[in-house]
This record gives structure tokens, C-alpha cells and sequence, in this order.
């Protein structure tokens, strides 16, 4: 079964994919509102408020009792992303019901305690030099000084997390106004993978989600809607940071009203092909002069598809620098894919194939939830199969997926604190980085 879009009786956004082939059950609940709705100069406040969601006590459950709950089922976890913050359980039928209570608990009974807020300062605190010693925000580059025999890799990143000074802005009252204004049923989409009905995920909807959360509020990142981007176009929004600005190109290659669900094949070609592109960026980029502190290419799912994005992160005062030069890597693109490089990228996934399945998610940057979520990994007996395939993945076929998405209007979105960029020329910008095929 594709993918299904609907709406409830309280009209909660609802993306539903029955599976019967496998045992488990995925629910996932996506609020937009993530790191890109922090305050300024409180980076990490959207990720702080996912460490609440989890981890306060509530009216009915200590703190250390629902640490409980994530080994209670086979996935218990939550994630914040730019545009969106996830929760989710990811269980059988038998636990469905008591898993989906306890994932939502928190909605309407947190207590919000200034002993639970130190307790998860800690852990946010530890969290941000731990990512900062590994890079683990920036794996890709890692990954880089394998294949190129790099003797050092420099830490590049830039994490949800924010930093430890953005950190020690944050109070209590901060936590409880952000759920307050952005946990809210119109900011919500719950998407549901495996097996189980329309009407029993209705039932579950309306039993624990409904009563416990607001039916409007604020709503997050202007730029996300809860089905995904509108038609490709140009956002301009104010930077979390006052001296960082980050730009973010967006290219849609797959809808889920009008084309088939993506298959395995599907994303392992993919994620070949964008590990390539961010071997070609790192090498552009941060060979002008400096110019970023981060840059990476993803395949990722958003409600309504899938994207092909570039992220670029730099000082507010070489952004106009960064976007100038951002034409000039588009069309360096197809001199610097090269055979030898997707052969490299083949050689790194089948050996991370044979060796793990977490190891691949790891080593290729990609959120490991957006692979597991379509039931692939619920039965990760296929290493056999993807190694074959990947062998036959020819360099032709690479060449000709990379021109459908090159060749397409992309979304772009530009943050900076520089207000001249509210009325930036999107169409010129969309003239100069379209590539069509000859």
C-alpha cells in the first residue's frame, strides 16, 4: 500500500502506509517546529524542549519512571530536525495502545520542574561537547578522510543542540512558552508505518493525542508547512544567531500524491549519488577562502516527498559571498562526479553493508529513523541483495538521476539577519543554477 493522506474528524494531518509484511508498528508524531524556531540567541531551545517532552516527570510518572519507557519497547526516541521536532514509538499491535499513551503523556501532564530542567542541562551540556569532540553532526567528513586518506578533519559542525552559550540562556519559563506555542494540533502530522488500520490509528489519534494537545497556537518555521514545501520558491527568514546565517537548496524528486512510493533500490542509488555530492561541495567550498563552517548534501523525507538538499552554513558576512558562488559549484558538479568517486562510494557502503546496518546510517549522515521508517530495517536481512545491487548501480545511470534533479527549480531558503535578503532575486538565482541536459 502507498503511502495515504488523510485528515481525522479534528482534522489532525494523518500520512499512513499499511504494511502487513512486517511485524512492527511506527508512529511518529512531527511537530514544525524545530531548531529554525529557536529564539534569537537561544539556539537549542526546540531540542531542549524535546529532552522536556521525554524526559520531565509528569503528574502521573516520576522522572526515572518513564526512563522506563524507552527500553519498555523496541524504539522509544525523539529527534529535532531544522523545520520539524519527532516523536516517536516504534512497537508491535499488542503495545501499540500503551506506547502511544506514554509517548503523548507529557502533552498536557508535564510538570515542569526546576530539578528535571538541571538534570537534562547536564545532558544537553555533555551532548554538545561530545558532538563537538567526534564531529557528529558532520560524519560525511569523517567519512571523507577514510576515502581521501586525510590526516585531519577539522570539526565543521553545527548542531541542533546549539551551542554552550546559547544554552546558558535558556530557563525554565523558556520550555513551558515553546510547548505552550508551538505543540498544537494544527502544527502537528502523525505519520504511521506497519501493521495496523486507517481507523485504528483514528481510535489512537482521538483517544491520546487529541485531548492532550491544543487545537491551534503559533505556528513554527514559516517555511514547512505540515504537508511539506509548497511550489518551489524563495523564503527568507531572520538567523538563529546573530553573526551565523545559513542558506538551504532544496530539490523535490518525488511526490507522494503523484508517483510511487520510493523502494529500497531507490534509496540506496540515492544516497550513493549524495554522498558523492557532498565530497564534490566539501572540496568547492571550503576551498574559497573559507567561506563555511559547514556544508552537506542529504536525501531526506519530508511528509509530502522526498528532497535532494544542500546545506550551507556561514557567517552572516560571507553569505552574499556563499550565494554568489553557489552557480559556479552547480556547474562544477558534473566535471567533478566522476566514476572513480561513485566507485569509492560504492566500495564504503557495501563494506559498511557487511559489517552493519547502524554503521551505514552512521557513516553516510543520514537520520537512521528516515531509513527504518518504511519497514526496511524491521527485516535487515537483505545485505546479500544490496550488495549486488549496489555493484550493478552503473555510473550512467548515476549521471542521469543527478540531471533530473539538477535540472529542476529548487526551493531555497536563505537565513540571515542581513535584511536585504527579504527581497532577493529568486528567478535570476533559479536562471543561473538550472542546468538543462543538452
Amino acid at each position: 500500500m502507498k503511502p495515504k493522506l488523510l485528515k481525522t474528524k479534528e482534522g489532525v494531518k494523518v500520512i499512513i502506509e499499511k504494511r502487513t509484511d512486517v511485524k512492527g508498528i511506527i508512529f511518529e508524531l512531527h511537530f514544525s517546529a524545530g531548531a529554525l524556531s529557536d529564539p534569537i540567541g537561544k539556539s537549542g531551545l526546540a531540542h531542549f524542549c524535546e529532552h522536556a517532552i521525554m524526559g520531565f516527570s509528569t503528574k502521573k510518572h516520576t522522572r526515572a519512571e518513564r526512563a522506563n519507557n524507552h527500553g519498555k519497547y523496541q524504539q522509544f526516541n525523539a529527534y529535532t530536525a531544522d523545520y520539524e521536532t519527532c516523536y516517536l514509538a516504534m512497537t508491535t499491535r499488542d503495545k501499540i495502545d500503551e506506547a502511544v499513551d506514554a509517548l503523548t503523556e507529557s502533552f498536557s501532564d508535564i510538570v515542569y520542574s526546576q530539578q528535571d530542567f538541571d538534570s537534562e542541562f547536564k545532558i544537553i551540556s555533555d551532548e554538545i561537547v561530545t558532538r563537538h569532540k567526534t564531529n557528529n553532526k558532520q560524519r560525511v567528513f569523517l567519512l571523507r578522510s577514510k576515502v581521501n586518506k586525510s590526516k585531519e578533519v577539522k570539526n565543521l559542525g553545527y548542531t541542533f543542540a546549539g551551542s554552550q552559550e546559547t544554552l546558558n540562556r535558556i530557563k525554565l519559563k523558556d520550555i513551558q512558552t515553546f510547548i505552550e506555542k508551538y505543540y498544537n494540533l494544527a502544527n502537528l502530522t502523525v505519520n504511521v508505518v506497519g501493521n495496523i488500520t486507517e481507523n485504528e490509528t483514528k481510535k489512537l489519534i482521538s483517544k491520546y493525542i487529541v485531548p492532550r494537545l491544543n487545537k491551534v497556537g503559533e505556528k513554527g518555521f514559516s517555511i514547512k508547512n505540515n504537508l511539506g514545501y509548497k511550489e518551489p520558491a524563495y523564503y527568507y527568514e531572520k538567523a538563529c544567531e546573530k553573526d551565523k546565517a545559513l542558506m538551504y537548496i532544496h530539490y523535490k524528486i518525488l511526490n507522494y500524491r503523484t508517483e510511487e512510493h520510493y523502494n529500497r533500490d531507490w534509496y540506496i542509488e540515492n544516497r550513493l549519488i549524495s554522498y558523492v555530492l557532498n565530497l564534490i561541495m566539501f572540496d568547492f567550498f571550503r576551498t574559497k577562502k573559507e567561506l563555511c563552517y559547514s556544508c552537506t548534501c542529504n536525501i531526506f523525507q519530508k511528509v509530502d516527498g522526498i528532497y535532494l538538499s544542500f546545506n550551507i552554513g556561514c557567517q552572516e558576512e560571507n553569505i552574499a559571498e556563499v550565494i554568489k558562488q553557489y552557480p559556479e559549484f552547480i556547474k562544477i558538479i558534473f566535471e567533478n562526479f566522476t566514476e572513480e568517486r561513485l566507485n569509492q562510494a560504492k566500495d564504503v557502503f557495501i563494506g559498511s553493508l557487511n559489517f552493519d546496518y547502524n554503521y551505514l546510517a552512521d557513516i553516510a549522515n543520514i537520520n537512521f529513523r528516515q531509513y527504518d521508517i518504511y519497514g526496511y530495517l524491521l527485516d535487515n536481512k537483505k545485505t546479500k541483495q544490496d550488495e549486488e545491487f549496489i555493484k550493478k548501480f552503473t555510473y550512467e545511470r548515476a549521471l542521469t538521476i543527478l540531471k533530473g534533479l539538477i535540472g529542476k527549480k529548487p526551493n531555497l531558503v536563505i537565513l540571515s539577519n542581513n535584511e536585504d535578503y527579504e527581497n532577493f532575486d529568486y528567478k535570476d538565482f533559479c536562471k543561473k543554477t538550472i542546468i538543462k541536459e543538452k
